[in-house]
């Protein structure tokens, strides 16, 4: 696919050019048009022997005289949609030209004066998928005009393909590539477009990284079709659905974020935590001498006998803590459970009358989760198969309910993310990630450690007897005196 995007004074000429290219259809669902220049060259075009299609809305701007006053001729037909569809049934104008060699879309008035207005138009060519979905709805548009507002709509396969798109960016973000190849089916089905068969491509070659962007890609590039084929309740639906995934997402990259941050924790306590805890108590020892030397260091000493004593109380903590080991199969369906159940119950998804039992479940979830506690998670899991709570996308209906409930969602996700880069932020977090393998890691650090424990070591022990050397001298100067007497 090649996408063109044209802003403001570049909008008229890019689609004149286009409009001049049209060798045998133009069809364009815009709602209004005004634009002299336009016009003409429409006018042109059809007495040319074009093809021209238009629909347009019952409103006072789209009155015009146009053709010269005809509302259709052999080469030119008009639809005119009441005001009630118009926002169910064109939530964003485009146009075809030749069935969808060139796609138009964008916010452009088409009207006389807006030649340098601030708007965008879009130009693509080479694009299968679009252009079939803007095919069928105009030809639904076209056809069906005039039905009333209630009136169903047939299902187009760009929404179902966006949706399965969406699910397989999830399993990148996740790096849940194992489940990927059992989605190539429902791809498979798209695969006369060159891009999604070149995603496929990436998919079955394991090139993930490059498979991502695609996805990413055609997913951003098919959202202003989705908007126009989807109704704005179906929009709004779709999108707190989204919503509720990323907050699910994020959620669990902070459970993931905490988890490794243990982990490290218990395993820095298991490797280094003697060394750490020696060198504290010989720097406590250290600090004591000097302090009885110098009472100025009393501080000094304090701190460091501080120091130990925490550290000291936050081992034994971390002893008392046992997470079970889990090998690697094990981990891989700790992490798919968890995913699983959160999807279920996170407190931010599940309906309003839910969230406190909701909320008592995903912190249940989120200890046995951190903890390694696999049958734990397998109950919560069943529990929750069986006793299936239903998220806000399923029950709310009313448009304003819909609007409301994506607000609350919008700032959850901004809550989780904030709470995400809090973590990514700390010193430790930033540690961690910078460590590539934790084993070497431990082990060059027992060995500075070894060393500035030896250090200390000998520094006391030398302090100690030359201590008791002084006091043995000042015992024996004070015995010679007493024997002169």
């Amino acid at each position: 696919m090649r996408r063109t995007k044209y802003q403001e004074a570049e909008i008229h000429p890019a689609l004149v050019a286009a409009l001049t290219s049209a060798k045998c259809s133009i069809q364009l669902a815009i709602g209004w048009i005004s634009e002299p220049g336009i016009l003409g060259l429409l006018q042109k075009k059809a007495l040319a022997g074009i093809e021209v299609e238009i629909i347009l809305f019952q409103d006072g701007d789209s009155q015009n005289t146009l053709f010269n006053g005809q509302t259709s001729s052999e080469s030119v037909r008009l639809v005119r949609v009441g005001e009630s569809l118009k926002e169910q049934l064109i939530d964003a104008k485009f146009g075809l030209i030749d069935g969808g060699e060139i796609v138009i879309e964008g916010d452009y008035r088409w009207r006389a004066g807006t030649a340098g207005a601030g708007r965008e138009i879009i130009l693509s060519s080479d694009a299968h998928t679009l252009a079939t979905a803007y095919r069928q709805e105009f030809n639904y548009l076209f056809h069906h005009g005039e039905m009333a507002s209630g009136a169903s709509k047939p299902t187009f396969g760009l929404p179902d393909l966006i949706k399965r798109l969406e699910v397989m960016q999830t399993l990148f973000k996740m790096e849940d590539t194992d489940y990927l190849a059992f989605r190539l089916d429902g791809l498979r089905e798209f695969s006369e477009d060159p891009d999604i068969a070149f995603i496929v491509d990436k998919i079955e070659e394991e090139e993930f990284a490059s498979a991502y962007d695609e996805v990413t890609a055609f997913i951003e590039n098919h959202r202003l079709a989705l908007a126009c084929i989807n109704p704005p309740i179906d929009n709004l639906l779709h999108e707190i659905q989204q919503l509720e995934r990323q907050i699910s997402e994020v959620s669990q990259e902070v459970a993931d974020t905490q988890k490794r941050m243990s982990a490290f924790s218990k395993l820095h306590g298991e490797k280094l935590g003697d060394l750490l805890e020696g060198i504290l108590f010989e720097t406590k020892i250290k600090a004591k001498r000097l302090a009885e030397a110098d009472p100025g260091k009393q501080e000094i000493y304090e701190e460091a006998a501080s120091d130990h004593e925490k550290y000291t109380s936050s081992q034994e903590a971390v002893r008392k803590n046992k997470t079970r080991a889990l090998d690697a199969r094990e981990q891989k369906e700790l992490k798919r459970l968890y995913r699983k159940a959160s999807m279920k119950c996170h407190p931010d998804r599940v309906v309003d009358e839910l969230h406190d039992q909701a909320q008592a479940i995903f912190l249940e979830l989120t200890e046995a989760y951190k903890n390694n506690d696999l049958e734990q998670l397998r109950a919560i899991t069943e529990q929750l198969n069986n006793n299936r709570m239903a998220d806000k996308s399923e029950v709310l209906t009313e448009r304003k309910k819909l609007e409301s409930t994506r607000k609350g969602l919008i700032d959850k996700l901004a809550e989780w993310n904030n709470q995400l880069e809090e973590l990514l932020r700390q010193p430790n977090s930033k540690t961690i990630n910078a460590i590539d393998d934790w084993d070497d890691y431990f082990n060059e650090t027992r060995v500075l450690l070894e060393d500035q424990l030896f250090r200390l070591r000998t520094e006391n022990k030398a302090a100690k007897i030359q201590q008791e050397k002084s006091e043995g001298l000042r015992l024996t100067g004070s015995g010679k005196e007493a024997f002169s007497d």
